[in-house]
């Protein structure tokens, strides 16, 4: 018997795998750099403490871009302090970014909707399918809070906290501290968003449905903005391609 012929759909899912599993492992070592060096900086600074004049106050010497959240607590504290607090920086919204946009486009993929830019059905039927519960008071949470807040100003909305560690791996979705009202844990999104895409990748081999729905989305994006694209190829000056020029294009 012969065997299935791939969809588009499922090549283009095949291509997102590689491309987010490769991406994901770059940055993966970047935060394990930078948490090598937060331990580093942690021990210098117990021994600055231990040595400082009374008046010194410190807060966590490990600072998590959940703190920066906070407004940069650290450096607006009114009590004078003689350390330098070290920012560390995870690119944990760069992150969270990436997987809400396969959040968002495999939710149109397989829900029963037909409009794409419908991304609260997006994101419902895309954790619909999580082998890890996920209830709707926390989809909300992560549309309208952490999706739409890094989407159109960079940080969650109202302070809410947003943290990529790997001391996280064994916590929920969401927790809290003592300073911070919810803290979303990007290592648990991240778990549920790829072992979800693999097993949607799966299915869509054969999903003629879902075939169609990416048919759909690619037509649309040809009719609305593929001359867009010709009109300003046609000004543009066109180099060799080298190295650090080549791209790959994987959709539509």
């Amino acid at each position: 018997m012969a065997a299935t012929k791939p969809t588009e759909v499922s090549k283009y899912l095949s291509n997102m795998i590689t491309y987010i599993k490769g991406d994901l492992e770059e940055f993966k070592q970047l935060c394990k750099r930078v948490e090598d060096k937060e331990k580093r900086n942690e021990s210098s600074s117990k021994e600055l403490i231990r040595d400082a004049p009374t008046f010194i106050t410190s807060s966590r010497l490990d600072y998590t871009q959940a703190q920066e959240a906070k407004n940069n607590s650290i450096e607006n504290s009114t009590k004078p302090s003689l350390i330098k607090q070290e920012k560390f920086f995870r690119i944990t919204i760069p992150i969270t970014i990436t997987l809400f946009s396969v959040v968002d486009v495999l939710g149109f993929l397989i829900g029963s909707h037909s409009k794409e830019c419908e991304t609260d059905k997006n994101f419902r039927a895309f954790f619909s399918r999580s082998a890890i519960t996920v209830d709707q008071e926390e989809i909300e949470i992560l549309n309208f809070i952490y999706r739409q807040g890094l989407v159109h100003v960079y940080f969650p909305k109202l302070s809410a906290g947003i943290s990529y560690h790997s001391n996280n791996e064994a916590y929920p979705l969401f927790y809290k501290t003592n300073s911070i009202e919810l803290i979303l844990n990007v290592n648990k999104l991240e778990n549920i968003v790829i072992t979800t895409l693999e097993e949607i990748y799966i299915r869509s081999i054969n999903d003629q449905i879902m075939q169609k729905k990416y048919n759909s989305m690619i037509d649309k994006y040809k009719e609305k903005d593929e001359c867009k694209i010709k009109r300003l190829s046609a000004k543009v000056t066109m180099i060799a391609p080298t190295l650090t020029t080549t791209t790959t294009t994987t959709q539509g």
